[in-house]
């Protein structure tokens, strides 16, 4: 896959539920992650 075994494993393990690992489901997740990660207010510095 052109993929360390470790990236594998974490995103079988962070996207693996109940019913097994699902494509879509994760990628609604990373999508859902990242607009929150970008909603951080940007204070001055001090």
């Amino acid at each position: 896959m052109g993929r360390s075994n470790s990236t594998i494993s974490r995103e079988l393990s962070r996207n693996t539920g109940n019913r097994g690992y699902c494509h879509k489901q994760a990628n609604n997740l990373a999508c859902e992650q990242h607009q929150q990660k970008n909603k951080h207010i940007k204070r001055p510095p001090h």
